[in-house]
This record gives C-alpha cells, structure tokens and sequence, in this order.
C-alpha cells in the first residue's frame, strides 16, 4: 500500500490471504497472526473495473457502436473467479459442503432477483428489451443454471449476463469436489486435469447447450487464476518492473483485438483470457509491491460489482424507454448527443447497480450471515 509500513513477508502473505478471505466470503472469521490490517485492493479494483467494462460494451451496442475488447471483463472475472478460489481454499481449509454453500448464497438470491425484475421489465415493455421471448421451461432452466438454446438460437438465459453464471457454476461444482482431497498438489492436479479434460472432450463432441458452456476453452481462464493463486502462494513476487510489464502487455493485448470481430472458443481465451492472466497477475504483484493506493469509490465499485453486472441490462432497458420519451434518435442523432447518452446511461447504470447492492445485496448478505452468528455465539463461553 502506497505510504503503509512494510511487513515481513510470511507476515504481509498472511494479510494478503486475510483480506481475500474477507472479501470472497464476508462471513468468514478469519484469524491472521498479525497486528496490522492492510486492505488489499487490485482485485476489488478490477472487479470494478471489469463489471464497467461489461456494462459499457452492452450500453454502446444500443447506439450502434461496437466497442467488442470491452467484453474482454467477463474473461477478467473468470480469471479472478479461480484466483480467489484456490486462495481462500488454501488460506482457510474447509469442507466441500460448506464451499459449495457459500458460492450458493452469493451467487443465487441476486441472481434470481434480478432475472425476476428482468421479466417483469420485459413484460411491461418488450419494445425495450428487444420483445424478448421465454417460456416457463426457458425461465426455470435460466434459475436453475441449465444451458439451453434461446429463441434466437444463442445459449443464454433470460437474463442475458446469466450465461457466465452457467460457467462459475460448473466450476464451483468442479472445484467443490476436488476439495475432497486432501493437499495442495493434489487438489491442483485433479481441478486443473478436469478441466483440461472438460476441454479435451469437447474437440470431439456435436456442438450442444452442454458441451458449449461445459467443455468451452473458457474454462481454462479459471484454471489461469488457480496457477496464479498458486504461484502467488509459493514465491513473494513483488517486482514493480514486472508488475507494469504484465499489466501493460495485457493491455496491449485487448486493444490490439480490437481487429477481430467478436472471438469465441480457443481464439477468445488467446484473445481475452491470456491478456486477462497477465493484467491480474500484474495487479497482484503491484499490490506485494506496495503500489495500489487506496482509492475508497473504486472499492465500492468493486464490492457492488456482482449487483451492477446483473442489474445493468434491466437498467439499459430503462433508459431506452427514458430515451425514446424525450425524443432523442439513438442511431441517428448527432455524434455528441450519441456520446453524451452512452456516457449518462453507462453513468445511470453504475448508479442503479450501486443502490442495488446497498438495498438489496448487502442486506442478503447480512441476513445470511446471522444464523452463523447466532451459532458462533451460542458456542462461544462467557467470561
């Protein structure tokens, strides 16, 4: 951290795994043999930064434009998904049960919330949400996390930014499992030969709903983020060369795909995934070497980055309608009112997301954690 004190390096490992720990799973008591807290911040930072990367590429497309790189922040999450996976696995043992349970409680109350008053808005008003179509079946396979074929003959589900979810169930399933073993080398090889398998076998599969999300390249931006989480763990890395050097080939890498039209399969993982391994391994090794400063709006952002990822189509729909009322042509006005729009949607959804998450998110998140409370606490003797 820029201006903090040093700490010896077990000791600034055992913080860096403290505030992981902390950050994937709120609830978590974690204890850390240190007197000094020290927030870690990259991955919040780019959390944030991919959930707006997302959101931007969505509120562009409504006014023509197509900027494809930003897309790329799906690929950034998956590989932080397996980052924070291995670490927090690794820095608290747990049992295959509770991780599993865990991933549910965050991933599933949001998630069905929004895909909820995202049919309710489409309902209301299909013109601004492309007169979307569903059925009952569509709808219980999208909460239950069944690929499927939608009425346009994509694997998605009603609410769009779901599809990722398909994937980060797989995996927390995948990963659940591998922590029957005991081990580190051993939880390594059997997640990472899964998945790798998974992949494999769908060279030679026909192309279905299952095997797209279930054997995709894309699985293997998860198994980047273990063997980051795993490289971290083993050595102090804390170059700020080398953290530059990564962040700035990564980079590079997402622009210079600009060229290409919107990758997919082994193409986008060279693409997008590999870009993203380097620009988070890179955040990483700058946060050891103490050159992320504590920027308190960007971490917000990032803590309420799982709400504004899943609110922001509902919200986009919104300001379609909102657009259409004051009469302004989305495709056909002038180049700066087409700007000042996509800057206020991208702005009004960021908004939306963030009052999503203090109303809505948060409070889950509370209400979940006090059963676990209440039985710490009637476990806990009285002095």
């Amino acid at each position: 951290m820029v201006g903090s004190k040093a700490l010896p390096p077990l000791i600034a490992h055992r913080v860096f795994l403290k505030n992981l720990i902390e950050f994937a799973n709120p609830s978590c008591n974690v204890a850390v043999h240190t007197s000094e807290v020290v927030m870690v911040y990259s991955i919040q930072y780019l959390r944030a930064i991919a959930a707006i990367a997302v959101t931007f590429f969505h509120v562009a497309f409504i006014f023509g434009w197509d900027f494809v790189p930003m897309a790329a922040g799906v690929d950034l999450f998956f590989t932080i998904s397996g980052f924070i996976m291995w670490t927090i696995s690794d820095a608290r043992p747990t049992t295959s049960l509770r991780f599993i349970k865990n991933r549910v409680q965050r991933v599933l109350p949001i998630y069905w919330i929004c895909t909820i008053l995202f049919l309710v808005a489409a309902t209301a008003s299909p013109k601004n949400y492309d007169h979307l179509t569903f059925n009952t079946v569509d709808i219980i396979r999208s909460l239950l996390f069944i690929p499927y074929y939608d009425s346009t003959g994509i694997v998605q589900p009603v609410l769009v930014p779901g599809w990722t979810l398909n994937f980060e169930m797989f995996f927390y399933t995948a990963f659940c499992l591998a922590l029957f073993l005991k081990g580190q080398t051993a939880r390594l090889l059997a997640i990472a030969g899964f998945l790798i398998a998974c992949v494999t076998i769908g060279l030679f599969m026909p192309m279905t709903p299952y095997s797209i999300v279930y054997a995709s390249p894309l699985l293997l931006e998860f198994l980047a983020g273990i063997l980051i989480a795993f490289v971290m763990c083993k050595a102090d890395i804390k170059s700020p060369t080398l953290a530059a050097a990564l962040i700035v080939v990564g980079l590079a890498g997402l622009v210079a795909s600009s060229v290409l039209d919107k990758p997919t399969g082994f193409i986008r993982l060279l693409a997008w995934g590999v870009p993203s391994a380097f620009i988070v391994s890179g955040a990483l090794i700058a946060e050891r070497a103490a050159l992320v400063p504590k920027i308190k709006r960007l971490k917000i952002l990032g803590d309420a980055s799982y709400s504004l990822y899943l609110t922001h189509m509902i919200t986009i729909g919104i300001a379609k309608l909102a657009i259409y009322l004051i009469g302004a042509e989305r495709w056909a006005a002038p180049l700066s009112v087409r700007i000042s729009l996509l800057i206020a949607t991208t702005i009004f959804c960021v908004l939306v997301g963030l009052a999503f998450y203090f109303a809505v998110e948060k409070k889950i998140a509370q209400f979940l954690k006090a059963p676990r409370r209440r039985k710490v606490a009637a476990y806990t003797p009285a002095e």
